[in-house]
């Protein structure tokens, strides 16, 4: 997801760096003091810990107890305030207190003031001196009224199960509670006096193949119930007669006691009325059965006598996990496990719940065209916001990251439901990769070449690269966050085998402009044969630029006239409409790789023979890493420092020279001890740690440590031109010779990728000096983080061919990560042009043919014949794969993309669950959780345990085996039944079409 990530540390380039030895460093504003807080109690907090004002003149931090006064029981509460909080955070910790979470809509008040809710503490006047405030009930609006039968329903447990384009099976797992539970069992099972340590690793057999067991959480209680059901009321809406009168909502709920009330929510609170299903009476029940309150969990409590006990054991049943496992992280979308226990998926676990339908009125009401959000407008005016003070860095920070992640989840639900076929496009007569659509103000696109303009550099393959770089290139001007500088909101989802590109509507992107005008303010226009330039971008551009390392260079147009822009020509620049500055194709920051692509894809306009399809690498957008360009950058510094730090010592020596041509002629020194001597004198003081003036002798040196020669670096510049090798053509000789030095530059960051940076973490993991990765996740961040190209997976799995145990779990890892990769390319292939209902089949079928011929050699598609009668323009090709065919082509993709030979696509013995794990990651599949044969020797014992459900499957105490295992009945588990064709004694396959549960 783009943008996402706000808390990256960037070097700051709007200064030249300081003068210092080597790198340059970035010290921590003085005015965060967030760990500095003492720890006290309620008596000396009352006071206040810090009265006076910071280095930078902000007044101070503090820290005391704020006693808030109730309408209802228990009368008051009492929680520790910092006077920089803000009174919406101690009204959301007042929500979330359990005594205090049925008030929703209220207001606190000072001294019989009431308190705005978007300022800080220390604005309230004597708040310190007297830390008392009153909570007062407010009448609801509709939408608080909306949000409040919301909570409730989440807080009493009736919101129930949810079926969601964003969110998956199980979404938000956690297997903490199950981990520690089995750890604290082992340390109390821990013999007393045991020479040897005993933890959860004793006895465990590497060599045993992995089990779905571990990977479930234990079965728990089904939760207390607290209500029967509680939904919307069908007299919803109010009349307009009713609604003038106050009248908001209409409830029906039904108690355990199997008791129906209709409720009214009021603007003064709720009620229960005299409606019925066929009588429409909305008004209060008489004096001796009225029932009312402000809060809707209140009322519950009256008309329920079991209501409060129930609700009780609810609270009790949630705080038996642990917190961290229960509590939900704000601002994100939580991970689907890859593997989904079987009840969760039965048809007795979908309950009836008429709210599920109801929910999307409960949260945008009934005019829902009103709640269309113009995303780029709250993206641009949330950068707007002050940023001076602490404060007000943290509110900008919280507000982005609340705005990143909604609109994270709009734009993954518009992009699922464009991939299904059900938005219309605007451009309904263009191809399928060219049309555009608009959902929910939000504009999507196929990550493919609909339109030609990536031909030149591999078609539909670059296009799909450069989208992911895109995403890239927006993060980094995000974090960079240049003033004045603006980028939509950009999304990449890739689901069923299509990828989709969403973003925020930028103001005049589709306005059409007059004559002689240019969709494009700065940069490459029309394929680069149109350059365009304006005053507006240079400023912010050249900021971005010198952040990215970027050199400022000149392009050349297709008659030859030349253009000096600040970034890629590539890289382009839109005045908006609304008057701002945006930036768009952000996805050649950096320059491309050439001596990969000179020595792996042959171009047929360079005049020889173009290589084979299958063996040309598939497109030209092979570019280096920010985090390689970076760190080509440091490598540089430390160059030119050394340099530096040579010429000063030549200098000294120059000027020392009389004295030591003296002490040479006296023969103190014979002509073979002087090289020695010097050399000696200067491996002591190699690196930037010289003295600048020499010891007298060692012991003094010992004592006194030396000072470091400073080296101004002010002077360095290093930067790369991303546009050589793309085609530009300089005009005269001076052009020529500065574009020949901005190639070997970059020619020269390429040699340092391969001849030291990968050699380097090779030689690091074989040492034990960084961590070592476990899986595909693991190691495509590792290589990551040290600026590799997930292209270099068949280099390093050629340098790491050695004996040593360590590089080899290594090659066998990355062998396993590039079968992974080749497969998603294989299977996306065919489902990119697949029907949804289908998509199980395939993904089952290719499964088969790669981890399954070891049980059936040749398995066979299962997919509805008559179904498929109903989609005959569609292509059903997967049909014809073979286990035989689809090892060629995963070795033909591992060979073009990573340029390595697979001797054999089979998955290493006993590995055949984790190869299983990365394919499902990367494609996105949840699969039914049970024991896979994938042999025909573990097939007999599969088929004992194929009926189990989910309570069998526990975690056991070893790898190998369960403890206290015993037997089940056949037919005795109660386990819901399933189709037979997902039953491996019915068909000799290991994977069903019913296995794939979601994607």
């Amino acid at each position: 997801m783009a943008g996402t990530n706000h808390d990256a540390l960037t070097e700051p380039t709007s200064k030249a760096p300081p003068t210092t030895d080597t790198v340059v460093t970035a010290s921590k504003p003085s005015s965060e003091h967030h760990g500095d807080t003492p720890d006290s109690t309620n008596g000396d907090a009352k006071n206040g810990h810090t009265n006076g004002d910071t280095a930078d003149g902000q007044p101070g931090e503090n820290v005391f107890q704020l006693t808030i006064e109730l309408p209802h029981a228990p009368g008051k509460t009492q929680i520790m305030v910092s006077t920089q909080e803000q009174v919406q955070d101690i009204r959301q910790s007042i929500i979330d207190l359990p005594f205090t979470f049925q008030y929703s809509c209220f207001h606190l008040e000072h001294k019989g003031k009431r308190i705005n809710d978007f300022v800080e503490l220390s604005e309230v006047p004597d708040i310190v001196t007297e830390p008392t405030v009153q909570l007062v009930e407010d009448p609801y609006t509709e939408t608080q009224a909306r949000m409040h039968v919301i909570r409730v329903r989440e807080l009493i447990g009736a919101a129930g199960d949810r079926t969601d384009l964003l969110h998956g099976i199980q979404a938000g797992l956690s297997l903490h509670d199950s981990v520690s539970q089995a750890s604290a069992n082992l340390d109390t099972k821990a013999p007393k006096n045991s020479p040897e340590e005993f933890n959860a690793m004793t006895q465990y057999n590497m060599d045993t193949p992995g089990s779905v067991k571990t990977l479930l959480a234990p079965p728990r209680e089904p939760a207390p119930k607290t209500l029967k059901a509680i939904s919307l009321s069908p007299w919803n809406p109010p009349p307009y007669h009713l609604r003038a009168k106050g009248h908001l909502l209409y409830l029906q709920i039904t108690t355990n006691e199997g008791e129906q009330y209709q409720i009214t929510s009021h603007v003064s609170g709720f009620f229960v009325n005299k409606c019925v299903t066929q009588k429409f009476d909305p008004f209060p029940k008489a004096a001796g059965k009225s029932h009312s309150a402000h809060s809707l969990l209140t009322l519950i409590g009256q008309l329920s006598p079991s209501f409060e006990g129930s609700f009780t054991k609810l609270q009790e049943w949630n705080g038996q996990r642990d917190p961290l496992a229960a509590f939900q992280l704000a601002n994100t979308i939580p991970a689907s496990p890859w593997m989904v226990s079987p009840s969760s998926v039965s048809a007795t676990s979908h309950q009836p719940d008429i709210t599920r339908t109801q929910e999307s009125y409960l949260i945008s009401g009934a005019e829902t065209a009103e709640t269309l959000r113009d995303w780029n407008e709250e993206f641009q005016s949330t950068r707007e916001l002050p940023r001076e003070t602490v404060q007000d860095r943290v509110f900008r920070e919280r507000l982005t990251a609340k705005l990143f992640a909604e609109y994270n989840e709009a734009a993954v639900r518009g992009a699922v439901l464009v991939a299904r076929g059900e938005v219309a496009p605007l451009n309904p007569t263009e191809s399928k990769d060219a049309q555009i659509f608009v959902y929910n103000n939000v504009f999507y696109s196929f990550g493919a070449d609909g339109v030609g303009t990536f031909a030149p550099d591999g078609g539909d393959e670059a296009a799909r690269v450069a989208t992911g770089k895109d995403v890239m290139g927006v993060r980094a001007v995000n974090q960079l966050d240049i003033n004045g500088l603006f980028v939509p909101g950009t999304v990449v989802v890739d689901y069923l085998g299509k990828r989709i590109v969403g973003q925020s509507i930028v103001p005049g992107i589709f306005k059409q402009r007059g004559e002689g005008e240019h969709q494009i303010d700065y940069g490459g226009v029309e394929s680069k044969d149109v350059i365009a330039e304006h005053e507006a971008f240079v400023s912010p551009f050249a900021e971005m630029s010198k952040a990215m390392r970027v050199k400022e260079h000149a392009v050349w147009d297709k008659e030859g006239k030349r253009h000096d822009l600040k970034a890629s020509v590539e890289t382009k620049g839109l005045l908006g409409t609304d008057g701002r500055k945006y930036v768009l194709d952000l996805y050649r920051i950096t320059p491309l790789d050439v001596a990969w692509l000179e020595q792996h894809r042959t171009e047929p306009e360079d005049g020889g023979d173009s290589k084979e399809s299958s063996e040309n690498y598939p497109h030209r957008m092979a570019v280096l890493r920010p985090e390689l360009v970076e760190s080509y950058w440091r490598f540089k510094v430390r160059e030119y420092v050394q340099n530096e730090i040579v010429q000063r010592r030549e200098a000294k020596k120059q000027a020392n020279g009389t004295n030591e041509q003296a002490k040479l002629t006296d023969g103190e020194h014979t002509n073979g001890e002087a090289p020695a001597n010097n050399g000696e004198t200067e491996s002591k003081s190699e690196g930037t740690t010289v003295a600048k003036k020499p010891a007298t002798n060692g012991a003094e040196t010992e004592k006194k440590e030396p000072e470091q020669e400073r080296v101004d670096v002010s002077g360095f510049q290093l930067t790369l031109n991303p546009d050589v090798y793309s085609g530009q053509k300089p005009q005269t000789d001076d052009e020529k010779e500065e574009w020949a030095k901005d190639e070997a530059e970059v020619r020269a960051a390429c040699k340092y990728l391969t001849a030291d940076v990968v050699p380097k973490m090779i030689q690091d993991l074989q040492e034990g000096d960084v961590g070592f990765p476990m899986d595909g996740q693991s190691l495509s961040s590792l290589l990551h983080k040290r600026g590799i190209n997930i292209r270099y997976l068949g280099e390093i799995a050629r340098l790491a061919d050695k004996p040593d145990p360590r590089l080899q779990a290594l090659k066998h890892l990355a062998i396993q990560e590039m079968i992974s990769r080749a497969f998603k390319h294989a299977a996306n292939n065919k489902l990119r042009h697949l029907p949804p209902p289908f998509a199980g089949s395939c993904i089952a079928h290719l499964l088969n043919c790669l981890l399954g011929t070891d049980l059936n050699q040749k398995p066979t598609a299962e997919l509805d014949q008559s179904l498929k009668s109903f989609y005959a323009e569609d292509d059903f090709s997967f049909e014809q794969i073979t286990p035989d065919s689809l090892r060629d082509e995963i070795k033909q993709q591992v060979s073009m993309r990573y340029r390595f030979v697979l001797q054999s696509c089979e998955p290493q013995t006993g590995k055949q669950l984790q190869m299983l794990r990365e394919i499902c990651l990367k494609l996105g599949l949840q699969l039914e959780a049970r024991e896979y044969v994938f042999t025909k020797d573990s097939g007999a014992a599969a088929s004992d345990t194929a009926s189990s459900s989910s309570e069998t499957l526990v975690v056991p105490t070893t790898n190998g085996h369960t403890a206290g295992s015993k037997k089940k009945k056949k037919g005795g588990d109660g386990s819901p039944s399933r189709t037979p064709a997902a039953s491996p004694s019915t068909a000799n396959t290991t994977f069903h079409p019913d296995d794939v549960l979601n994607m």
